[in-house]
């Protein structure tokens, strides 16, 4: 064969090319009467009875789509709290501009000193927890940053959402306290959807770990 135009000719480019958008196929819906993760998150920091924060853990290769995962979440975090509180105002309880910190220490003093830190329900994204000499220090700046993060704000019931590539790099007694682990698989930035594993993740007397899937 010597000529190419019988399979492909750019003059009959709309008979040749399907779409030049990519589809985004629609949000992914947990069954009838089955609450998506976010609405049980929501549901567990505002539940009147109970005083229980949140921490969640989100692993993943670098460019995977954590942080943006991470942002999606608190959105829909913030909705669903706002849902449950007759409220109207996501940016109450998360603030792109306020409420995303990079997990180093000055941007958690930033936090621990900020005026959201002592309202109830916020939704914190700590942001890339990265591993160096520092995290392996015990007691250093940084560990103890993610520790007074993971545990002074319980009394206000925030949501904590860290990223990092493993879940090594974060102090390991930040990671204990966590209460689900995500791992990101793979990210498809044309269908604007993220493939991952959510884990309920918990640490017995004994230290072993728990996750279920």
């Amino acid at each position: 064969e010597s000529d190419p135009k019988k399979y492909f000719n750019p003059a009959q480019i709309t008979g040749n090319l399907v779409s030049v958008e990519p589809e985004v196929r629609p949000k992914l819906q947990p069954l009838d009467g089955v609450p998506d993760l976010a609405y049980l998150i929501a549901d567990r920091v505002t539940n009147p009875y109970q005083s229980k924060d949140c921490i969640i853990l989100i692993t993943g290769r670098k460019r995977s789509g954590k942080s943006t995962q991470a942002v999606a979440l608190a959105e829909e975090i913030a909705e669903d709290i706002c849902t449950i509180k007759g409220d109207t105002s996501p940016k109450k309880y998360f603030d792109v501009t306020e409420n995303i910190i990079s997990v180093e220490r000055m941007g958690g003093l930033d936090i621990l000193t900020s005026e959201r830190a002592t309202r109830t329900n916020q939704v914190f994204v700590l942001d890339d927890a990265k591993i160096n000499i520092s995290n392996r220090k015990f007691n250093s700046p940084v560990n103890q940053i993610q520790n007074e993060l993971a545990t002074i704000f319980g009394p206000f019931k925030h949501v904590l959402i860290f990223t990092s590539v493993f879940a090594r790099s974060i102090d390991k007694d930040s990671r204990e306290l966590a209460d689900f682990i995500i791992k990101i698989d793979e990210s498809n930035p044309y269908t604007l959807q993220t493939l991952g594993k959510v884990f309920w993740y918990e640490i017995g007397e004994s230290g072993y770990e728990y996750k279920k899937y």
